[in-house]
């Protein structure tokens, strides 16, 4: 089973899709290329610039929530946040040596400024903070080279890297136009629950993902061309699995 670079896993699998027909379930196997791809991602942006220092995680690795991905450095910021707060330190130095011996508008004036000042630095304190990125979600790292980046500048909203949530995937399948007939898709408008499906990778015999078709998909018009009519047309089922169980397996 490998990954590819849209995060997706392309397997051999058997998918197993009950139906009814004449009121009885009737079982169709169907053995082919099953693609899998989270149904969950979460892409991390920069919201603080600066030139990456470290990297911490690799594509295919897992992550927790809120664990370190990468180190920036803003050398600018660092020294705008240090130059305010002496700033902002002289300012009370200031009005402290004033006490009442200054006219109210002055007091006012240098308070004024003391609160802007003080705002202007938490807002440096938060985007120096935003520097370190940490995982927003729980999942795994699905964008190649990362270690490759070390040294390079990233402005504020471009693309670190994207996050893919494992515990929820979904499976596509082809199956011909003479399988397609007897399988009916979710319809949340009629009340209508998805032929029951079961899929097994041959890659994790071990593991067997049980769910309901979600949708089936006819063939584009472009796919159609250069089909006579007794060739076979391929229709794609998409089937959501939760694989919170057989995670670790893949």
């Amino acid at each position: 089973m490998a990954l590819s670079k849209q995060g997706k896993w392309i397997a051999r699998g058997l998918a197993l899709i009950v139906v009814a027909a004449l009121c009885l379930p009737v079982v169709h196997r169907i053995e082919g290329n099953v693609t899998l791809k989270p149904a969950g991602d979460v892409t991390v942006y920069i919201t603080s610039g600066g030139y990456v220092e470290e990297v911490f995680v690799q594509a295919g690795e897992r992550v927790a929530q809120n664990q370190i991905l990468a180190r920036l450095s803003n050398e600018a910021l660092e020294n705008s946040a240090k130059a305010l707060e002496l700033e902002i330190k002289n300012t009370r130095i200031r009005l402290n040596s004033l006490g009442d011996r200054a006219a109210p508008a002055v007091l006012a004036s240098a308070q004024d400024r003391l609160r802007e000042m003080q705002a202007q630095f938490e807002k440096l304190e938060e985007d120096l903070a935003a520097l370190t990125i940490r995982a927003p979600i729980a999942g795994v790292i699905a964008t190649d080279y990362l270690d490759q980046r070390i040294g390079e500048y990233v402005g504020t909203g471009a693309r670190l890297c994207q996050i893919l949530n494992p515990d929820l995937m979904l499976a596509e399948i082809e199956i011909e136009e003479r399988e397609v007939r007897h399988i009916v898709a979710y319809n949340a408008k009629a009340g209508t629950e998805g032929s029951p499906a079961s899929i097994t990778l041959k890659a994790l015999p071990n593991a067997d993902f049980a769910s309901r078709v979600y949708r089936v998909y006819a063939p584009r018009p472009e796919e159609n061309e250069g089909l006579s009519s007794d060739m076979a047309k391929k229709f794609r089922v998409q089937i959501y699995l939760d694989n919170s169980d057989a995670k670790d397996s893949l």
